[in-house]
């Protein structure tokens, strides 16, 4: 049982299905918890007005995490939020426990910005991040082993039994995808793929469908045989809410081999390819096509979220942590915490 303590304050940048997904799971979990969070802001991001409106938001999420926190556990959803945070408060010693979800550490990053993300990071409690070899990455930059946690990410499954496969293949995805080996690939297999995410100038003639709600997205997501998350670089932690947005509507997925993806797309419900291998990404297209491989993938990949990869499993993942962090001790280091 959790040790008594003040419920967790997370701060966000959450969509309003977002926090009401998250409510129900906090629920089920038993868990009490309160949020701080701003809009999202995700489709602006890479421009000079996504930072424009951004930096003062997250400077206004750390504030008021820090000012509302009253002696509890602070997570951070929004890392760069929770690194202002971990900036801004005395120390790591005499205040409550502060908690980073997945920050976007790189290896060989520079300039100010990843200077104060790891200058953050080093001043919070522990760091959760999606993947494994995301753990060896931070550990390799020289971040304290006992100091981070491998959680997976989740998220509440919108089907109780997967619909039949549809006749086409859905990619889905913006930062870091590679449209164009998706497209070679399309072509060598002889599937029709349409696309969302990458501007009409990026999508290398594939069938491109304009941005839409996540609600819409499940929909188009649930007639498509399959989801693909093709990936540039294997060595960026991408990808990831993708497939579970897939898996949540009963959709097995093909994509990268990557930090991002290996954690999650096993071959019960899916494929991982190497990058820029468009010969083996057209025969897994090709096999994800078929009606009796997209049948089987989908019953595991919904299986899976209603399961293990559960926004509940998550939410008492992260809530374990929590209860490490205030006990002193520490979970083994880059293993799923149950």
């Amino acid at each position: 049982m959790p040790m008594s303590r003040s419920p967790a304050l997370w701060i966000t940048d959450w969509s309003d299905e977002e926090d009401a997904d998250a409510r129900t799971a906090w629920s089920e979990a038993g868990l009490a918890t309160r949020v701080v969070r701003v809009p999202p802001l995700g489709p602006s991001v890479g421009t000079r007005w996504h930072r424009m409106r951004s930096y003062p938001s997250y400077a206004w999420l750390a504030v008021a995490g820090l000012s509302r926190a009253g002696g509890g556990p602070l997570v951070a959803w929004q890392p760069l939020a929770g690194v202002l945070a971990a900036l801004l408060r005395p120390s790591r010693r005499t205040t409550y426990p502060l908690l980073l979800v997945n920050p976007l550490l790189r290896a060989s990053g520079s300039g100010i910005a990843q200077s104060l993300l790891r200058t953050g990071v080093a001043r919070s409690d522990r760091v959760l991040l999606s993947s494994r070899a995301g753990v060896e990455a931070a550990v390799s930059m020289g971040l304290p082993r006992e100091r981070l946690a491998f959680v997976r990410l989740g998220v509440r499954a919108r089907r109780e039994r997967p619909a039949p496969p549809g006749t086409h293949l859905l990619a889905v995805g913006r930062e870091g995808r590679d449209w164009e080996t998706l497209a070679r690939a399309a072509r060598l297999a002889g599937v029709e793929v349409r696309v969302i995410g990458p501007a009409p100038g990026d999508c290398f003639d594939l069938p491109l469908i304009p941005q839409v709600s996540r609600a819409r997205l499940f929909d188009l997501m649930e007639s498509a045989a399959g989801v693909v998350v093709p990936l540039r670089s294997p060595d960026v932690s991408a990808g990831q809410l993708a497939i579970l947005d897939a898996f949540a509507v009963g959709r097995g997925v093909v994509a990268t081999r990557a930090q991002g993806t290996e954690d999650y797309v096993d071959e019960d419900c899916g494929e991982l390819v190497h990058p820029g291998d468009a010969r083996g990404l057209s025969e897994a297209l090709q096999r994800l096509a078929q009606p009796a491989h997209a049948a089987r993938f989908a019953s595991a990949a919904l299986a899976a979220a209603q399961g293990p990869l559960s926004l509940t499993t998550f939410v008492r993942r992260v809530d374990a942590e929590i209860t490490a962090v205030q006990a002193g001790a520490h979970c083994q280091p880059g293993v799923d915490v149950a």
